[in-house]
Order: structure tokens, then C-alpha cells, then sequence
């Protein structure tokens, strides 16, 4: 049954919205593999004294009350991106959220699978030696229970890689897709506005001691590692050529009363991995097909 439906909605829909919905879906399942193994590593966490912290050596503790506005932050920027996406054309907004759910389900089965292997004394308040225990009772427990994944559940010990910031860091690059078509300015305005929120929000995720340091910082490497091996398909792109990359060709359509409109064509082009012949008796490098 799964393999005829799978069947129809890829002969029915359209190939990039079938590739977005599909690799969305994985990242839902990704999602729910990953809180169980979250709980599993607050399972195994054992409450400890803080590490020595160089940014909380700068970053003052703020109260809880304010201790969710790097969720906020993230949230609030992905939103902004989705309305953008709205006024793309199909196949670009079907294709940014497709290596969206791709690359994003890598990253969190990653962080899913790194985060019980070293359990570091949680630094959030509620993790913290003398605080109740919010640990899943039982082995069942762990996998019945996916508050982590819904955000209602205080969770210890999931610390390297921050997950959150590898979102944030994957629907940063993959943003540069909403400005392709627009003035060399407004890209970098919307850069500078992006590197802005990144700040923010490490700073109030430092600021709450919901992470260390080396986990924001390994979160952007990890996530931008991830990014440009992923980005084009499932198999790492250092293995799968020729590679795909979506082009968009705009041109000008003269209507009957002599107006003109923009149309964006995406196609898909293949390049060739290049391959360099070395000669014995020369230092110099010939490509050949």
C-alpha cells in the first residue's frame, strides 16, 4: 500500500513538490528518532557543577523568564523565510525546502546519535545538582515519550552538537536563494541582517545556559559542513557526479497590450567532475574530458 501510493502522488504532483514533501516527511521521522535518543541521553545524565565557560565567563545569566527568546528568535526567523519563499516561483521554493528537509534530517539523526557518546553536566537551571529530575522513569519511557520533539520537555545532557543552531545555520545558507534575483545590495543587507540573528540568538542561548560554547560553535561547522555535501542530494556530492544544480533564466514576455512580465525558468544542469591529467616531465596540470 505504501509503495502504490508513493507511486501515484510521484506520477500526480509535481517532481520538485513530490522531492519536498518526501524529504520533509523523513525529516518528521528524523525528528521523532532523534528525541527518543535525546531522551536516552537524559537517561544516562548524571547532574554535575558547570564547566568553566568563556562565554559565560562574558555572558551574564539571564532570569527564566527571558530564557526562551533564542526559540523566539528562531522561530520568528524561519517564518520570515517561508513568507518570503511564498512569492518564488514553484520550483525554487519546492527546491530550497526540499534540501531544507534533506539536510536537516542529517543534522539532527547526527546530533541524535553524537549526543549520548560525551554526557557533560548540563548548565540549564533545571539540570543543575539539587533541581527535581526530569529523566524518563523507564527504558520505555524513552521511547514512548516525544515532548522533546514538540519543545515541552526539559531535557538534560543533549548538549554537542545545539541542534537549534544547526537549524538556524542550515536555513541561513539555503536563504540566499530569496535574493538570487534581487539587487547585489539587498543581498547584502539581507546578510548582514542574518549574521545579526545568529548573534542574537547565540548570545541568548549562552545568556539562558541552555548550551556550552563548543556546542554553538561545533554547530556551525557541522551544519555547514553538512550543507555543502548535502546540498544537492542524498549521497554526498564529493561521490555523486555529475552534480545537479538548479538555474534560473529570466526573460522577458511581451504580452497583447505591450506589457511585459518576468518568467522563471528552473532547469536542471549536470557538471562534470573535472580530471586533471599530470605529465612525468612538466609541472603542468591539462583538464580532459
Amino acid at each position: 500500500t505504501f509503495l502504490y501510493l508513493t507511486n501515484l502522488f510521484h506520477r500526480k504532483m509535481d517532481p520538485s513538490l513530490f522531492s519536498m514533501s518526501c524529504n520533509l516527511i523523513t525529516l518528521f521521522f528524523s525528528g521523532i528518532a532523534t528525541s527518543s535518543m535525546n531522551n536516552l541521553t537524559h537517561y544516562l545524565h548524571v547532574k554535575g557543577p558547570l564547566l568553566f565557560d568563556i562565554g559565560f565567563s562574558l555572558i551574564p545569566e539571564i532570569p527564566l523568564a527571558y530564557g526562551e527568546t533564542s526559540d523566539v528568535i528562531l522561530v520568528s526567523y524561519i517564518l520570515l523565510c517561508v513568507l518570503r519563499s511564498l512569492f518564488l516561483h514553484p520550483s525554487v521554493r519546492n527546491k530550497m525546502w526540499a534540501d531544507f528537509g534533506r539536510i536537516a534530517s542529517i543534522m539532527i539523526l547526527c546530533k541524535g546519535l553524537m549526543g549520548w557518546w560525551t554526557l557533560l553536566p548540563g548548565p540549564a537551571p533545571h539540570c543543575r545538582p539539587g533541581m527535581p529530575s526530569y529523566a524518563p522513569a523507564s527504558i520505555k519511557n524513552i521511547f514512548i515519550n516525544q515532548g522533546t520533539m514538540l519543545g515541552h520537555a526539559l531535557n538534560c545532557g543533549d548538549l554537542i552538537f545545539s541542534g537549534h543552531t544547526g537549524f538556524l545555520v542550515i536555513v541561513m545558507l539555503l536563504s540566499e536563494e530569496l535574493w538570487k534575483a534581487k539587487r547585489s545590495f539587498t543581498r547584502w543587507l539581507w546578510r548582514l541582517f542574518t549574521l545579526t540573528t545568529l548573534l542574537l540568538f547565540s548570545v541568548f542561548c549562552l545568556a539562558a545556559r541552555k548550551h556550552y560554547s563548543v556546542d554553538i560553535v561545533s554547530a556551525y561547522l557541522i551544519a555547514g559542513l553538512l550543507y555543502c555535501t548535502f546540498r544537492h542530494s542524498w549521497i554526498p556530492i564529493h561521490l555523486s557526479y555529475p552534480v545537479t544544480r538548479t538555474v534560473v533564466i529570466r526573460t522577458s514576455v511581451s504580452g497583447a497590450e505591450q506589457t511585459k512580465s518576468e518568467t522563471i525558468i528552473v532547469s536542471e544542469e549536470k557538471t562534470n567532475a573535472p580530471f586533471y591529467r599530470f605529465s612525468a616531465e612538466s609541472e603542468s596540470v591539462e583538464p580532459f574530458e
